[in-house]
């Protein structure tokens, strides 16, 4: 358990520590906002990845009873975090979590106009469907603080671009958001991350160490 604690720690630490503006600015500067953004997402899938390696070392201590019922769950509700998360990050959004970076303040239209942080919809979709289906207390640990971080997330970013645009621009924006104009490079990513799904689904029990599938599927 102390080595999923800090791992946690260490994503936690990866995630605050750019937030700080001066940092952020500085980085930007050097790197530009697309190497930002992939620098900063290297890093998050590292330290994801080293969270992942320290709750398979995690003991079993179990909180509650299992269901399995419940197994179907992340099945079902995977394909949409995965589509949520491709889709956010290729589309271009200013008002959340884009490799496309765009200060203006313009009605969003199609997938961000439905959901404004898609990418952080996506990760809050796939922690609390594996937080629900694990009983123990590293689970609830790590999927837990991924849960709490997307919400966070997205008052965060609430607050900073209203603070930017001011409350005006920001109501208007939304006031003009058009949800039908998913065109088809939107669909394309979708798709994207639906196929993403199926191929980390084929490989999550090497990866992971746990079958995806319920038992006596």
């Amino acid at each position: 358990m102390l080595i999923l604690m800090l791992a946690v720690v260490l994503f936690l630490a990866t995630h605050s520590v750019p937030a700080i503006p001066a940092v952020r600015q500085r980085a930007i500067a050097v790197l530009g906002w697309k190497g930002y953004v992939l620098l900063y997402s290297l890093l998050s899938i590292a330290s994801l990845v080293l969270v992942g390696w320290g709750y398979r070392q995690a003991p079993y201590l179990p909180l509650w009873e299992r269901d399995p019922r419940l197994f179907w769950l992340p099945v079902l509700v995977m394909p949409w975090a995965w589509m949520l998360v491709v889709a956010g990050l290729v589309i271009p959004n200013p008002f959340s979590i884009s490799l496309w970076r765009d200060r203006a303040a313009e009605p969003p239209v199609g997938v961000p106009a439905v959901v404004r942080h898609p990418v952080l919809w996506g990760f809050l979709l796939w922690a609390v469907a594996h937080m629900v289906v694990n009983e123990d207390a590293a689970s609830l640990l790590m999927f837990g603080l991924f849960a709490l971080l997307a919400l966070m997330g997205m008052r965060g970013l609430d607050r900073k671009r209203r603070r930017l645009w001011g409350d005006e621009q920001w109501s208007r924006c939304w006031e003009r958001r058009s949800w039908r104009a998913v065109h088809w490079s939107q669909a394309v990513a979708l798709l994207a991350g639906l196929a993403a799904y199926g191929v980390f689904l084929e490989l999550h029990e090497r990866l992971i160490g746990v079958a995806p599938w319920p038992a006596g599927f």
